[in-house]
């Protein structure tokens, strides 16, 4: 994880089944409630909050195209998760038309140059 080992108040994850914190929101929240979890680079909510839609097919990763109704990767855990799936390591797959609230995506902006 960006910040260690330690969930507590990092994640919007399910702390009280994972054991390591008294919070379960049970919903998702706004980027930059959890200001400890941003990472060196400055990026926010990492992981849980929403499982996050990729491209990748599931069963076949490197098939960055489906077309069909093939299961797609989606990454990170999300509210509901415990901290064991609240990883960016972690996948599941589910069809593209698959619809749950701790579904979502991650919408990106250019950043500023640094000069």
């Amino acid at each position: 994880l960006p910040w260690g080992t330690i969930h507590q108040r990092r994640a919007n994850i399910d702390e009280v089944i994972s054991g390591v914190g008294p919070y379960d929101l049970r919903r998702t929240t706004p980027v930059g409630v959890y200001p400890l979890g941003r990472s060196p680079y400055g990026v926010e909510d990492l992981i849980g909050n929403v499982w996050e839609w990729c491209l990748n097919e599931h069963r076949v990763p490197t098939n960055m195209g489906p077309t069909g109704m093939e299961k797609r990767v989606l990454r990170g855990g999300s509210f509901n998760s415990d901290r064991l799936f609240a990883h960016g390591v972690r996948r599941r797959g589910e069809a593209p038309n698959a619809s749950f609230l701790e579904f979502g995506f991650r919408v990106m902006t250019p950043g500023k140059r640094s000069e």
